[in-house]
């Protein structure tokens, strides 16, 4: 083995991890704890595993009947971990929702009814009553500590509110930072990001799962403005990297493992809104740069799963899967287009300009010295949250549990808990105070989002866009019964109601979402889900069309795209769209390329390279002379085969090593046999390749490099990394 140096086209100062070879571009920050994935050479071994399975069964078992069951139970076992998958998000998820509401209304009181207890939330133990305030099982804690006067108990009140809220608030962002940094956020981030092809071993690991759920509970109970939901994608990915573990076909296979992920966050979003179809859409629309047929019919299995489990286990004793599916029984009018039209707009808006925010706040914590405090700054956001809500009865309410009010049809509602918001004698005072609670979510959710602490946005933004909605839903139905049904409302004569407030919410929802996030079909789907009718679909896709085109227009980046590049991880966006005028040599790594030449090497030489290098593989060549190329080996084979030959062979540190098919050995020493390993047709390109067209191979291809010649002679490689430093600099 040898290194050869060879003249750069450009000077050099760094070194890539990924392929190992000098770089001009500078490092990423955030992306050390990345890994690069070739998916295509990942598909090589899958198909060499498949093959290495059943000609190593054949001779054991010459039974037809035992080789055909052989191959039923690898293909099986895709069917099985799904199942699994989605069975235990569902268990999760529900047990999560039952104790996030507990913990929420703990800081409000407890339950004090005999035949109950302690451990029960405020709606489980106030079931039987017709309302909160007849409810005599549930005390206020200045109830509980038995203060008489009322001005003594409102203070009391307020301030368990306020401290249990901040204690909890700074319990999470304490765990997070002590026992998983990266365990803050919806976790979706870095989800795209191990999808795209650099995966984070951290982010999908136990640990992970446990510390993200415990403090999960605590910052959503705290009332940070914060969602259990988006979250539950992470939490399923995770569970779903622990259960490839426990089956052969997954066991180390990145590839499979990236089928299991997109199907895991189908099961996420279905857990979160009882949504499987509009959870394979986000997981199509949203996260996955790579969805074969194959990967979206699985996806829907584990979704279904996901939501006949959950059905089953019924956490909400509701009998529906989410608290805020609703069903109306009124259809919508044609001059109800303009108001639907006006809310995709004001969407679209108030979208982009949460967003704009949120990836402000993120800057400014990193220039402050917040970021190096987040449990302070948890604590103190947390104390603002709780002080600012406490003085409005809507902003009080769980996020879930305001939706639902929110999306209610007052004719035919079971809400309790915002029935205020159908009284007809109090439009000026509902529209006030829903403007408060959405000017109180949305500045509530960019603060929250930045945290060191988990939690997603879904259900705030939802809730803001709701509150927006019912506004517009409320001010149509007062004009409606203040002018009667002539002229323009002409088309409700004989319908009573003819206007219903709840469509309106489930449509600012959408279109709030879709501003923030810019998806489309899964938000249109997932509140088609949440309704169950058809009849809906046009005015909420109507709204979001349009919420797209407005937002689009102050940029065409989602939240998790602007988070991305918030936090340095290393993602190739597929819609990238920027002409470069620069050729794959102006990028290339071509400064000290490390190559293995066919002949001179040993078993001792190239230990010494592994201990001496961090690369993930390297190029075969003819010679250093030459440098016309042979093939390709990783590093990982490279690493194994020696162990294999060295500790189960005793093949000694002199041994001859081959990468060549009938390269003869010397005789009277011991040979190892690379050959089998070496990957003798690796994707190349000339040094005159237009970038444009190196960075669409490497999109199209899921490639984590590329070879660069001139005339068959190695020239220098180009990672993803490379591609991704560039992109950096625009």
């Amino acid at each position: 083995m040898s290194t050869q140096s060879r003249r750069s086209l450009r000077s050099l100062n760094t070194g890539d991890k990924d392929m190992g070879y000098g770089s001009v571009l500078p490092i990423i920050p955030g992306d050390e704890k990345f890994e690069a994935v070739d998916w295509a050479h990942g598909a090589d071994k899958e198909r060499q595993f498949q093959t290495h399975n059943l000609q190593s069964f054949a001779p054991r078992h010459s039974s037809k009947f035992f080789a055909f069951m052989h191959s039923m139970w690898l293909a099986s076992q895709a069917w099985f971990v799904l199942a699994l998958v989605g069975a235990l998000t569902s268990v999760l998820s529900g047990s999560l929702q039952i104790s996030k509401e507990w913990m929420f209304d703990l800081r409000r009181g407890m339950c004090v009814s005999a035949d109950k207890g302690f451990w029960y939330s405020r709606n489980e133990c106030c079931a039987d009553a017709v309302d909160y305030r007849t409810c005599l099982g549930w005390r206020t804690w200045g109830q509980v500590l038995h203060a008489e006067d009322v001005f003594i108990r409102s203070v009391l009140d307020r301030f368990f509110f306020t401290v249990l809220s901040v204690i909890m608030a700074f319990l999470s962002a304490h765990f997070v930072t002590e026992l998983c940094p990266s365990a803050r956020g919806s976790g979706i981030p870095e989800l795209k990001t191990t999808l795209g092809g650099f995966i984070s071993r951290s982010s999908l690991s136990l640990r992970m799962l446990i510390v993200k759920s415990i403090s999960l509970l605590l910052a959503v109970g705290s009332g940070l403005s914060l969602g259990l939901e988006s979250v539950f994608v992470h939490l399923a990915c995770c569970i779903a990297s622990q259960c490839s573990s426990l089956f052969s076909k997954y066991r180390g296979s990145d590839i499979r493992l990236r089928e299991l992920l997109s199907g895991a966050a189908a099961a996420g979003i279905s857990t979160a809104f009882g949504a499987p179809i509009g959870g394979v859409l986000f997981s199509f629309e949203m996260l996955s740069s790579y969805f074969p047929p194959k990967t979206l019919w699985r996806s829907f299995f584990c979704a279904i799963v996901a939501s006949i489990v959950l059905r089953f286990i019924d956490p909400m004793h509701t009998g529906q899967l989410t608290i805020f599916e609703v069903s109306y029984h009124t259809r919508w009018n044609w001059f109800e287009v303009g108001p639907f039209l006006a809310l995709g707009i004001t969407g679209g808006v108030i979208g982009s300009l949460q967003l704009k925010l949120i990836v402000w706040y993120g800057q400014l914590r990193r220039r402050t010295q917040f970021v190096h405090f987040p449990r302070l700054e948890t604590a103190l956001i947390s104390l603002l949250t709780a002080v600012v809500c406490y003085g409005f009865p809507y902003s009080k309410e769980d996020s879930t549990t305001l939706i639902a009010g929110l999306y209610a049809d007052c004719e035919h509602s079971g809400v309790r808990a915002v029935k205020d918001l159908c009284e007809e004698g109090k439009v000026p005072d509902i529209v006030f105070e829903l403007t408060v609670v959405a000017i109180i979510k949305f500045f509530a959710t960019f603060a929250a989002v930045n945290l060191q602490v988990p939690g997603g946005h879904f259900v705030p933004t939802m809730a803001m866009g709701a509150c927006i909605g019912r506004i517009f839903g409320t001010a149509m139905s007062f004009i409606h019964v203040r002018y009667g049904d002539g002229g323009f409302f002409s088309e409700c004569e004989g319908i009573t109601p003819c206007i219903t407030p709840g469509v309106y919410a489930i449509i600012g929802s959408a279109a709030v979402l879709t501003g923030l996030t810019r998806a489309t079909l899964s938000i249109v789907v997932i509140m088609f889900e949440i309704t169950g009718g058809l009849e809906y679909i046009p005015p909420t896709m109507t709204a979001v069309v349009v919420s797209k085109w407005v937002s689009d227009a102050f940029g065409k980046t989602s939240l998790y795209d602007e988070l991305i590049h918030l936090y340095n991880y290393p993602h190739l966006d597929n819609k990238l769209d920027v002409v470069f005028h620069e050729t794959a040599a102006d990028v290339m790594d071509s400064g000290e390329l490390c190559v293995i030449p066919l002949n001179g090497n040993t078993v001792s030489s190239l230990k010494q390279l592994l201990a001496a290098t961090k690369y993930s593989g390297f190029p075969v060549v003819v010679s250093t002379e030459s440098m016309i190329m042979e093939g390709y080996i990783t590093r990982a084979s490279l690493s194994s085969v020696i162990e294999q030959a060295v500790h189960q062979f005793n093949v000694p540190d002199n041994a001859v090593c081959v990468f060549t098919e009938g390269t003869p050995a010397p005789r009277g020493v011991a040979c190892v046999d690379f050959s089998t390993w070496v990957d003798s047709a690796p994707i190349t390109m000339t040094e005159i390749t237009p970038l444009n067209r190196v960075i669409d191979v490497f999109m199209a291809l899921r490639l984590r490099y590329i070879l660069i010649t001139r005339h068959g002679r190695l020239q220098g490689v180009i990672s993803k990394r490379r591609i991704l430093r560039r992109i950096q600099l625009l």
